[in-house]
């Protein structure tokens, strides 16, 4: 009997095989856990921040989607008829340049010169005086004056060709008066030899204008400030 009391003591206090003796000796023996690596945080995180983009486009395109549902009824469509033309066939409206500053006064002095210079000389071309007259003269007289220019160029010009001359005109100078324009010039009748035949020095009285006209597209950097001669005079000064 006291043997088996022994013996069930010597049990009761022997420390038990499988009971750890240290809370070191515990921790030994519970089984390691693997922790997720960077790579895979990282892909969480970025497979997050799709979610959240994607769940905000969603949102956004929805919002949309109700706002062009909203001005739906506000949509008219009218139907219209395109049509193409040459394009030198379309008129332009040419606008006269404003006045009273220096440069426009020293732009149209240079004008009036011009004007007198081709108005009164007489070349053997043609082909050149007769775009001198129908193109440049006719875009920047007006009518009357025009008709009156035509009846005296044409005897005039008869004249020269019959006598083979030709007249080349030197502007002297420019100077406006009141409303209107005096210019001084020289012309030089040479014949087809070459030799000069005539020589004199005339002025010219012009009243020009600018004035806004409608032309064909083709015709708008013929005359494009509207340069009007209305008005013109010239007579021979005494050598």
């Amino acid at each position: 009997m006291a043997f088996s009391i022994k013996q069930a003591l010597a049990k009761k206090t022997a420390p038990a095989a499988d009971v750890p003796s240290s809370p070191l000796a515990a921790a030994a023996t519970v089984e390691a856990k693997p922790l997720p690596t960077l790579e895979t945080r990282r892909y969480l995180w970025t497979a997050r921040a799709y979610g959240i983009a994607l769940y905000l486009s969603l949102v956004v395109n929805l919002a949309l989607a109700g706002a062009l549902l909203m001005l739906a009824p506000l949509k008219r469509v009218d139907p219209m008829l395109v049509s193409f033309s040459d394009k030198n066939e379309q008129v332009v409206q040419i606008q006269p340049f404003p006045r009273g500053t220096e440069g426009f006064n020293a732009m149209t002095e240079k004008m009036v010169g011009e004007y007198v210079k081709i108005r009164e000389e007489i070349l053997p071309d043609d082909a050149e005086m007769a775009e001198r007259y129908s193109t440049y003269l006719f875009n920047r007289t007006t009518n009357a004056q025009f008709g009156l220019f035509q009846t005296e160029a044409s005897k005039r010009y008869t004249e020269f060709r019959a006598g083979r001359l030709s007249r080349y005109v030197d502007i002297i100078v420019v100077n406006r008066q009141g409303a209107g324009y005096i210019v001084e010039y020289t012309t030089t009748d040479i014949d087809n030899t070459g030799r000069e035949r005539q020589k004199l020095t005339w002025q010219a009285t012009l009243s020009v204008d600018y004035q806004p006209r409608q032309v064909t597209y083709s015709e708008q950097y013929v005359n494009p400030l509207g340069f009007i001669v209305t008005d013109y005079q010239t007579r021979t000064k005494r050598q």
